[in-house]
């Protein structure tokens, strides 16, 4: 019990020594101190809140590049080039809607890759145009 009590003392010798070594604060310091205190902190809970938003709008920006179809991609018809190769078997098998298939064939009729990626698959054009229409796109066999 003595010891705590001993103890006890010490620290309060400690704080004496220490405090007659302390300065008192000119008019004005704690106020300023107080002032920058508050500045830090706003500043800190800015970053934190711009920190934020930065990373929500590079995660919809990913997810919207990664969803959407590709800018760079050519789109002939109202229908990109992937949709149109993504689509070849079901227009092969006339799955597709007549909107579909008419995008599909103003495509084709403008994309010369998409045209050999068909042809490759067993799709033929028509030479020229029927009618002033777009060429109609039928399969080699019928």
């Amino acid at each position: 019990m003595n010891r705590g009590l001993t103890g006890g003392r010490e620290s309060v010798r400690m704080a004496q020594e220490d405090s007659a070594e302390w300065e008192p604060c000119s008019p004005g310091e704690l106020r300023r101190l107080a002032r920058r205190l508050g500045r830090r902190r706003q500043r800190r809970n800015f970053l934190r809140s711009a920190a934020v938003v930065a990373a929500v709008a590079a995660t919809g920006g990913v997810a919207l590049w990664l969803w959407a179809d590709n800018p760079l991609e050519p789109s002939y018809g109202g229908i990109t080039c992937s949709k149109v190769k993504a689509r070849a078997d079901a227009y092969r098998k006339g799955e597709l809607s007549a909107d579909v298939c008419d995008r599909i064939r103003q495509h084709l009729a403008r994309c010369g890759p998409c045209c050999a990626f068909y042809r490759n698959l067993g799709l033929a054009a028509q030479a020229g145009k029927a009618g002033g229409q777009e060429p109609f796109w039928v399969s080699e066999g019928s």
